[in-house]
């Protein structure tokens, strides 16, 4: 809805009165990632006591606490089969994971590649995607978005993490059925995927990367 005094739209659109004010936080929990605050938050009339917030304890100067890289080889897109307890089910996600202190974004996603799936890929063939905040309503987090072109295995160890499953290589084509219907239901994933698609649009080496050929 336009700003009735402005004419715009958008975030710049919310008007003072309804820009909501924190007035305190406190610590609900922590663990090693997270920190969980229960925050006194007020917006025009309304007003929340313990509004919770789950903030990472990590994140670079550009405000991004965590990572998720396509993997691309032979013309496939790698993505995992991950089991998540919040909801009790296995989904198909690009590998991803936290920045760890003193990496920038780029270093983080080379890592998670070579930890999640044992491939490499040269830093000039790290494609940046943006960025999104998967859930900006209660996750203070920002996740920068990769693709790496052309990755070949490494003699790296693949980590143990908990529910961590295979990685399948699968065709354009079938990638895009699957994220254009409910099968890739990971909104970090979508996001990348569709992205990669763009530039794709407009990029030759993308393009030829994802076909399998040679730019």
């Amino acid at each position: 809805m336009p700003n009735a005094t402005s004419g715009t739209t958008g975030v710049n659109a919310v008007s003072d009165h309804h820009r909501t004010k924190v007035l305190s936080r406190r610590i609900a929990c922590t663990n090693k990632i997270w920190n969980v605050f229960f925050t006194h938050v007020k917006d025009g009339q309304n007003e929340v006591a313990d509004y919770l917030v789950m903030e990472p304890k990590v994140r670079t100067a550009g405000d991004v606490t965590g990572v998720a890289v396509l993997p691309v080889l032979d013309g496939r897109i790698g993505l995992l089969k991950v089991s998540r307890v919040a909801l009790n089910a296995v989904f198909i996600e690009a590998p991803k994971g936290f920045v760890e202190p003193g990496e920038d974004e780029a270093t983080a996603a080379l890592r998670e590649l070579v930890e999640e799936t044992g491939l490499v890929c040269d830093r000039s063939d790290l494609v940046a995607l943006g960025s999104v905040t998967p859930e900006a309503s209660t996750l203070a987090t920002r996740t920068k978005l990769f693709a790496a072109l052309r990755c070949r295995p490494s003699a790296g160890k693949i980590e143990d993490e908990v529910g961590l499953g295979g990685l399948d290589f699968i065709t354009l084509e079938r990638v895009r059925v699957m994220a254009a219907g409910d099968e890739i239901e990971d909104a970090t994933t979508v996001s990348a995927l569709y992205r990669l698609f763009a530039k794709a649009d407009t990029s030759s080496a993308i393009a030829a990367a994802l076909t399998g050929r040679q730019s």
